[in-house]
């Protein structure tokens, strides 16, 4: 039986909205990679670059996470400050 259903198919990544947290210079690698692929990219970070604007927008923390589908962590653990980040 090969007749095509829709639960044979998942969500792609052009119809997802990816948010970054620390877009860095891995984080906003992996922004613009996904850009590449068609996502709507958001962003999260204690510095804002310019260069990270032009790949994405910047939302706080809760926005974030309630708005996407896929979310990927790039910061560095530091004990006592963002052990409860997530």
């Amino acid at each position: 039986d090969f007749r095509v259903d829709e639960q044979m198919f998942s969500r792609e990544i052009r119809n997802c909205t990816v948010g970054i947290i620390g877009t860095g210079r891995i984080g906003l690698t992996e922004a613009a990679l996904f850009k590449g692929l068609g996502a709507k990219v958001i962003g999260y970070d204690i510095h804002q670059t310019e260069a990270a604007k032009k790949v994405l927008t910047f939302h706080s923390l809760e926005e974030l996470l309630a708005k996407s589908d896929i979310v990927s962590i790039h910061v560095p653990h530091i004990p006592g400050e963002n052990d409860q980040m997530i």
